[in-house]
């Protein structure tokens, strides 16, 4: 099981949880200081430390994702096809995985993907159903695939931030503001103050923890986290369901 944190929290009850192999590091929540840090005390713990990169890419943010690059991290998490390249000009210093953000929604992109990009694995779309996600696995055997089992889906970037609007800029990485749209969907929106853009985010959770086990084939589960507390990520880690969770695409795909 692979887990990606956003708070100190959820790192720690996931260095506790036996079943987790893998921590990803949000580089949109943290300070360079502490991620070094967290690399360290993951690996103490005998679980692989990877990098996961920004859902948004500027070229002002080469610099630090460089640098990134050259830290003991034993791998990373690319989000966008500007973070591939900038991983495979940096001589592809560590593992790679591919978010499903970088689109691999049937079996001709996928290995595109892999044969351009050589990266170790590449995540299952969100948007397949159960059945199209089958068939697109019995098609690439030669692929290492990743499956999201958990996650609260990040539906837009803006560089418009609520907080800001709603109140005044206080730098804090914040992801206490909600709202909701005409159909009563309720939103968070997580601030990103490094980089001044917001990320919102469903609030009700795509939950597939007790499905698991449907596609035989796949190896390995990712559960990705966001506001979650230490309490939540505790009963997720153990594979119990927040209440008013999705299942997204998976029963009915899309039209």
């Amino acid at each position: 099981l692979a887990v990606t944190i956003a708070t100190k929290e959820q790192l720690h009850v996931a260095m506790q949880t036996e079943s987790v192999y893998r921590i990803d590091i949000e580089l949109e929540s943290f300070q360079d200081s502490d991620i070094n840090k967290m690399i360290e005390q993951t690996q103490k713990y005998g679980k692989l430390a990877y990098l996961a990169l920004p859902h948004c890419y500027r070229q002002n943010m080469k610099e630090r994702i460089c640098r990134m690059f050259r830290t003991e991290a034993d791998g990373c998490l690319l989000r966008t096809i500007d973070e591939v390249a900038l991983w495979k000009e940096n001589g592809r210093q560590m593992p790679a995985v591919l978010d499903y953000s970088v689109y691999a929604y049937n079996h001709e992109a996928a290995g595109i993907c892999q044969e351009a990009f050589g990266c170790h694995a590449l995540t299952l779309p969100m948007e397949l159903n159960r059945k199209e996600l089958e068939d697109l696995i019995m098609h690439t055997p030669e692929i290492h695939w990743e499956w999201v089992i958990y996650e609260r889906p990040a539906v837009m970037i803006s560089a418009q931030c609520g907080y800001k609007n709603n109140d005044r800029c206080d730098k804090r990485n914040a992801t206490d503001l909600e709202f909701s749209n005409a159909h009563g969907d309720t939103y968070i929106a997580k601030a990103v103050c490094n980089e001044c853009y917001n990320i919102i985010y469903q609030k009700n959770p795509i939950s597939l923890l007790e499905r698991r086990y449907d596609l035989a084939k796949i190896r390995d589960n990712r559960i990705v986290m966001t506001t979650e507390t230490g309490n939540q990520a505790e009963k997720i880690l153990a594979f119990r369901p927040e209440e008013n969770c999705q299942e997204g695409h998976y029963r009915k795909g899309i039209e």
